[in-house]
């Protein structure tokens, strides 16, 4: 039996998605991402992304650093999706001048 309880499951989950949410704030964008509603779980068994689904996911992106006027030198990516009982998140990070790391 698992040690977390489902009520603090979503807590820790609506906590992370408020999270990320309050980062769109700080990034450079025009418009704030669209969270899209996917048909399949886009995850293989292993936990490892599967491109094809995640490609019609808006991506959150270039995020500042608060309080100064350059680009983070450590870049995240955020993509979102949902199905009708799940939300999905997928964060990936790079250092900018370097090659990004395959899914």
């Amino acid at each position: 039996m698992s040690s977390f309880s489902g009520k603090k499951i979503m807590k820790n989950v609506f906590a992370l998605l408020a999270a990320v949410c309050s980062l769109a704030l700080f990034a450079a964008q025009d418009e704030l991402p669209k969270i899209r509603r996917t048909d399949k779980v886009p995850f293989n068994n292993k936990g490892q992304i599967l491109p094809a689904l995640w490609k019609k996911a808006d991506t959150l992106g270039r995020f500042s650093i608060p309080g100064q006027a350059t680009v983070a030198v450590n870049q995240t990516e955020v993509q979102l999706l949902y199905d009708k009982e799940n939300l999905y998140i997928s964060i990936r990070g790079k250092r900018v001048g370097q090659k990004q790391r395959d899914p």
